[in-house]
């Protein structure tokens, strides 16, 4: 495990991890630092400072900047530089920050970086209150960076990073971190730290362990091997199912699984295969052919040891003795006979009324029961007491040999039998009569008698005695539950079901598109007219405003002359007014200069009444000014406003005329999509009627049923050229492998897991049913920045598969988010500046044109795939965004954060739809279910929910969990629900119950 901090805080896990680096040699005594001014109160006590001694110069880049990243960068780095300090490169460390320059060089004792971190001036480095968890440094740490500044601080930073060491994750540290469900819904893949399982969703069962074997002895060969160095921290599924992605520090492996994998070809059948048989130990396989011959072959390697003849007509049954020493064959040519294992040579014969279609072993192996042409069950003794018809020396002759019992009660040829429990005396057989009739071979009774419906072409039973199969001519494979009677029933190819459940959900988004189209087309036209309406609207209105400002205009003549008028008369008033004033004050000087003069006082008197009434008069013109003015004020003001209507009308008419531009352009490209979305509906259409042409195509006769060992599988072959397995208990389909070019006639499971099929093209087949995972490419390496730069902490793959996703980048500096071509590991677009801080969650559309992702700066982008255009940026949550997924609509997205919320956006509109609330904890993974509405949450709070989209209201509940959820996923069907978290354990819902179905523990 690398060793650096953790930065998936979630809940109360968090690993740390911190980088080993070569440390200098510590001396016996500390450098002493001048202790700092009383003024500046250092709020905790000084930490010792380590007085370093070594002749090599300090790496910058390999043992510096990893300190400052665990410790000092989450807030002083470029995207958020608290002071305006960025402590990322040597350069930004010395142009310093608000306060001063961060270093001093050669000055370690005055640097400021030095003195705030060892508690020697306040504002203390880290603050002890503060939110990223970012610890004091240590005497060593401290004497690293006292050593590197006294050096000359320099370096640089070239992204080429030091080799990393690792460690062995504690045993306790193994969190379900990552979660990936198969398309075919049949599989689960579970990240535990660096280790990857896969399950057997329906039955539980562990079918896969993923190593990568390059990296064990970094981790000291951990026993189960490893398949990342780091905690796996995403997974996904390809479309196919075959390829799965997992993501760890710096890099994406990605593990392929074999289709139709054999372990042997098993060569040198002379005929048509028609039935099979494996011995008990696993270390056998018999074949019996149409021609009557039989081939006893060596497991696993396929080797033919024996090839035997005697039978004249197809071998129809084939079955060893518990020890393995006998094989006993049933044949056409009415007889029974026993051949000796070890040499394959026949010990006995026994002839019998009736063509025999099946043989089965019965009453603990003492028995053989035959199913004969005539309708009837025969049971022969397989015991020592005379007479023995299979032993080849009897004392005296045998009389004619006749059965123990002959069990009659079929209308139609017995065409198959199968021990319900081989310790007891319990068979079923099966008839063309449709009927299956369960016997007791010691009574001869029917115990019951049961319908299939069709006739009866083989049945199988499980050794348990809980569940038995039966199959029909019409493909129809029926598994009967004997405890309660009911009956499951199984038809056609379940890959080629899986693939038309996703071709008519490719059909449902087809449509919906195409009406979006056709409804953005109504609404295009609608606003070309709204525009166009508008066009005319303010031409109309430019029309009346101007015919307004010349009514308005003529309106105003009479108010307009008549203030003119009286400004007029003010003008001469006032001239007449001045002229008095001057002449009063000539005629007061001279009165002034001659007080005697009576003359020139009254003609001063004078000269002043005259002044006086020349002011009263002018006083009363400026009155009727300003009533004038006033008069006139108002009509102008209409001239001005109609002017003013004018000019919006103006301006009304450009807008009016640039948006029905727009409108006009729009409409064709709105045509066109739709167009374009015709079609697509068209081809999605047509594939998904291709696809239901070829299950119909593959609805035929199975000829053949086998139930495993351990009774965890029921297997089915026949005209469809395929081998199927289905879970036992609930019918659940689980894998199909193709491959034969002709009808497969017989198959049989192996001790060992395998299963072996015979066909009518004389191949027989050794399928491997366990055939591992193996690591197919890596894209990164964990040593090199360069092609991811952390964590990957999301995968997923295009709806094409021709692209994965990758979302991760560095806590607090970058939102890393690339597409890559799988096939080949090569980068196809490095989406630049996506987000500004950890991405957690991508996906991309149902239609594959867009790419949806969330990250720790609180936002919910989606880009376009082709170019990586930003098209929508939905922000609303308060805290990380930790899931994001996409309704299958492509409509709208559901989004869950650490702020205990659930968000429901609007992608076409670029809008919040509404938020869901009432979250204990961090939600922190969403899925829609299916098509439906439903959006599936996990949180901190241990809860597992289903929330309606449309109105959002808590629909169920799924209880169980005991700790911190981190991850989720929902079958594509919508049918049950996985989840895991802190405590390891893998948890699977049945959706409609709520009821908890599968717990699967960690390993021990």
């Amino acid at each position: 495990m690398r060793n650096k901090s953790s930065y998936f805080f979630i809940g109360a896990f968090c690993v740390a991890l911190s980088t080993i680096v070569s440390q200098p040699t510590r001396a016996a005594n500390e450098t002493k630092i001048a202790k700092p001014k009383k003024s500046e109160k250092p709020t905790a006590p000084p930490i010792a400072i380590a007085d370093l001694k070594r002749g090599k110069p300090v790496n910058f880049e390999a043992e510096i900047l990893p300190v400052l990243r665990r410790n000092c960068i989450a807030c002083h780095n470029g995207t958020k530089a608290e002071n305006h300090l960025v402590l990322e490169t040597p350069q930004t460390i010395l142009k310093g920050g608000d306060s001063s320059a961060g270093v001093v060089v050669g000055k370690s004792a005055e640097s400021l970086l030095l003195r705030a971190a060892a508690h020697l001036e306040d504002p203390i480095m880290p603050p002890p209150d503060n939110t990223v968890k970012a610890m004091p440094l240590t005497p060593d740490e401290l004497g690293l960076i006292k050593l590197w500044i006294d050096q000359g601080a320099t370096g640089q930073v070239t992204g080429a990073a030091t080799p990393l060491h690792w460690q062995k994750l504690p045993p306790t540290v193994n969190p379900i971190l990552s979660l990936a469900v198969s398309p075919d819904g049949g599989y689960a893949a579970c990240g535990r730290a660096n280790e990857i399982f896969i399950y057997h969703i329906s039955t539980g069962a562990t079918v896969g362990r993923l190593v990568d074997p390059s990296i064990g002895a970094q981790l000291g060969n951990p026993p189960n091997g490893a398949a990342h160095l780091d905690i796996v921290q995403a997974m996904a599924f390809d479309p196919t199912g075959d390829l799965l992605a997992s993501g760890g520090y710096r890099e994406v492996k990605l593990w392929r699984r074999p289709r139709n994998a054999k372990l042997a070809d098993l060569a040198g059948s002379t005929d048509a295969i028609r039935s099979v048989a494996v011995r008990p130990d696993g270390k056998q396989a018999a074949t019996g052919e149409v021609g009557g011959g039989i081939k006893l072959w060596e497991l696993p390697s396929g080797k033919l040891l024996q090839s035997s003849g005697g039978h004249t007509a197809a071998v129809t049954g084939l079955r060893f003795s518990p020890d393995g020493a006998k094989l006993f064959s049933g044949s056409l040519d009415k007889t029974l006979r026993a051949w000796n294992t070890a040499d394959g040579k026949q010990i006995a014969q026994l002839d019998t009324p009736a063509p025999i279609n099946a043989i089965t072993l019965a009453g603990a192996a003492t028995q053989i029961c035959s199913g004969h042409a005539d309708n009837t069950v025969r049971v022969w003794t397989l015991g020592l007491t005379a007479p023995n018809p299979f032993d080849p020396t009897p004392a005296t002759p045998p009389k004619p040999p006749a059965p123990l019992k002959e069990l009659k009660g079929h209308t139609g040829p017995v065409t198959a039998l199968e021990t319900l429990q081989p310790e007891g005396k319990e068979i079923v057989s099966g008839s063309e009569d449709g009927a299956l009739r369960q016997w007791n071979t010691d009574s001869g009774g029917s115990a019951r008698q049961l319908s299939h419906g069709a006739p009866i072409t083989a049945i199988a039973a499980r050794g348990d005695g809980k569940r038995f199969a039966s199959a029909g001519a019409t493909n129809s494979i029926k598994l009967w539950n004997l405890e309660n009677q009911q009956t499951v029933e199984l038809r056609g190819d379940f890959r080629t079901l899986v693939e038309n459940g996703r071709l008519d959900r490719g059909v449902e988004v087809a449509r919906a598109k195409s009406a979006r189209e056709k409804l953005l087309i109504a609404e295009t036209e609608t606003r070309l007219k709204q525009e166009t309406d508008a066009v005319q609207k303010a031409k109309d209105m430019k029309t009346a405003s101007e015919k307004s400002v010349v009514e308005k205009t003529a309106a105003a003549k009479p108010s307009q002359d008549a203030k003119a008028a009286v400004e007029k008369e003010a003008e001469a008033a006032a001239l007449v007014a001045k002229q008095a004033a001057d002449k009063m004050a000539e005629a007061k000087a001279a009165a002034d200069k001659d007080a005697n003069n009576k003359d020139l006082a009254k003609a001063s008197e004078e000269a002043k009444r005259l002044a006086m009434e020349a002011d009263k008069k002018l006083a009363d013109v400026k009155r009727r000014v300003d009533e004038a003015t006033k008069a006139a004020k108002a009509p102008q003001q209409e001239i001005k406003r109609a002017e003013g209507a004018v000019q919006a009308a103006i301006r009304g008419i450009e807008s009016a005329e640039q948006a029905v531009k727009q409108a006009t352009d729009a409409v064709p490209a709105a045509k066109k999509s739709a167009e374009l979305a015709d079609v697509t509906q068209k081809q999605a259409e047509a594939l998904a009627e291709s696809g239901k042409k070829k299950f119909t195509d593959q609805v035929s006769t199975t000829r053949a049923l086998a139930f495993s060992p351990d009774g965890l599988y029921l297997t089915a072959a026949g005209d469809n050229k395929l081998v199927q397995t289905w879970a036992s208990d609930d019918g659940e389909p689980v894998d199909t492998f193709a491959g034969p070019a002709a009808p497969i006639q017989a198959i049989a499971w192996t001790s060992g897991g395998g299963i072996i099929s015979g066909a009518a093209d004389k191949t027989v087949v050794l399928w491997n049913t366990k055939a591992p995972w193996t690591l197919e490419r890596t894209i990164g390496n964990p040593d090199d920045p360069t092609k991811l730069t952390d964590r990957v902490l999301a995968l997923d793959f295009s709806p094409d598969g021709k692209m994965l996703a990758t979302g991760g980048g560095e806590p607090s500096r970058s939102g890393e988010l690339k597409l890559w071509n799988p096939a080949d590991g090569a980068l196809i677009r490095a989406i630049p500046d996506a987000h500004s801080d950890t991405i957690f969650s991508v996906r991309f559309s149902p239609d594959g044109l867009m790419l949806a992702s969330s990250g720790a700066d609180r936002f919910v982008k989606v880009f376009t795939v082709a170019s990586g255009a930003l098209v929508k940026a939905f922000e609303g949550h308060t805290h990380h965004v930790l899931g994001v997924a996409w309704q299958s609509d492509g409509k709208g997205l559901a989004s869950g954060g650490a702020d205990n919320v659930v968000k429901i956006w609007d992608v076409a509109a670029g809008e919040q739809r509404r938020t869901i609330e009432g979250f204990g904890k961090e939600v922190t993974a969403v899925a829609f279910s299916a098509s439906t509405p439903r959006v599936v949450t996990t949180s901190g709070d241990r809860n597992v929910r289903m929330i309606n989209a449309d109105n959002g209201n808590t629909e169920r509940n799924f209880g169980g969990a005991a700790d911190f959820l981190y991850t989720l996923a929902v079958t594509p069907d919508g049918k049950k629900i996985l989840a895991g978290g802190q405590d390891s354990v893998l948890h699977v819902w049945n959706m409609d119950t709520g009821q908890e179905i599968r717990h699967i523990d960690a390993p021990k």
